[in-house]
C-alpha cells in the first residue's frame, strides 16, 4: 500500500474526522452505507479493510453479520477490540486484526472465516482502494480467494477532484498536487497521502483481466462502487453493459 508510514501518523486520523468532510463527501459515505445495507442480506460476514476503529462494526452487529476489521495501525485495532468488549459482542463473531489491505491473502483465509467464501463480503470503503499501489495484485488475490467484494472509488471528474482538494485542505494537508495520467487523477500531499481516482474504463479492464465479474453502482457525483456481480445481482442490482446502476431511494 502506498505510503504505509503515512497511515500510522496522527495526520492520517484527520481523514476520519467528520468535521473535515465537505457535504459531497458526507453524501458519498451515506450512499456507500445505503448500498452496503442493500448487500447485507446476501452475505453472512463483513470484512472491513482500513477499518480504523470499526466504522462499520455497529452496522454488522445490527444486521447480524460476523465482522472482521482489518487495519494497518495497531492503535486502531486495539481501540476496535475495546469497543467489542465494551459492547458485549461475542469474540467468536466480532474481531479486529492488524493487516495490510494490499495483501488480503494474509488476513482473509477462507479456511478460518467460519462462513463459506461466497458468503463473505470484503469491503474497501471510502475509496481506500484508490490508495493501493498495486490494485491488480489485490484483484487477482480476491479472485483466488473466491470472496465477493465492494470497493468505492472516487470519480476522476473535475468537480469531484475539486472536492477532494477541499477535503484534504480541511484536513490540514499541505501541498496537494494533482497528476493526470492515462489511469486517472492522482492527488498527493506533502504528508505522504497518494490516492488515484481511476477512469471507469481502466477499472473495467482491471476486473476483466483478473477474471472478476463486477458491476458498477454510481453512488454520487463523488464516485462509484464496484461490486462483485454475485452479490449485486442477489441484491437486485443489475446494469446494462457499459453503464452503471445508480443508487436511489436513500
Amino acid at each position: 500500500m502506498a505510503g504505509q508510514a503515512y497511515f500510522h501518523s496522527s495526520t492520517a486520523d484527520q481523514l476520519m474526522a467528520e468535521g473535515n468532510y465537505p457535504q459531497e463527501i458526507t453524501e458519498f459515505l451515506a450512499a456507500e452505507r445505503w448500498l452496503l445495507t442493500r448487500l447485507a442480506p446476501t452475505v453472512d460476514m463483513l470484512v472491513e479493510t482500513a477499518c480504523n476503529d470499526g466504522r462499520h462494526l455497529d452496522f454488522a452487529a445490527r444486521h447480524a453479520l460476523r465482522y472482521l476489521g482489518v487495519d494497518l495501525v495497531p492503535r486502531h485495532v486495539e481501540t476496535g477490540n475495546r469497543r467489542i468488549a465494551a459492547q458485549g459482542l461475542p469474540a467468536d463473531r466480532f474481531a479486529f486484526t492488524v493487516g495490510d489491505v494490499s495483501e488480503p491473502a494474509e488476513v482473509i483465509d477462507p479456511a478460518v472465516l467460519a462462513v463459506r467464501p461466497e458468503r463473505c463480503l470484503v469491503l474497501f470503503p471510502f475509496s481506500i482502494f484508490s490508495a493501493i499501489a498495486e490494485p491488480a495484485a489485490v484483484a487477482r488475490t480476491l479472485r483466488y480467494l473466491g470472496v465477493p467484494f465492494m470497493a468505492t472509488i472516487y470519480s476522476p471528474a473535475d468537480d469531484a477532484t475539486a472536492v477532494r482538494h477541499d477535503y484534504y485542505r480541511r484536513c490540514g494537508y499541505d501541498k496537494v498536487r494533482t497528476s493526470r495520467t492515462e489511469s486517472g487523477v492522482e492527488l498527493r500531499t506533502g504528508e505522504g497521502l497518494s490516492t488515484v481516482a481511476y477512469h471507469p474504463e481502466v477499472l473495467r479492464r482491471l476486473w476483466s483481466d483478473c477474471g472478476l465479474d463486477v458491476i458498477p453502482v454510481e453512488l454520487s457525483m463523488m464516485g462509484t462502487a464496484w461490486v462483485s456481480a454475485s452479490v449485486a445481482r442477489a441484491a437486485g442490482l443489475t446494469t446494462e453493459p457499459g453503464r452503471a446502476t445508480v443508487v436511489t431511494g436513500r
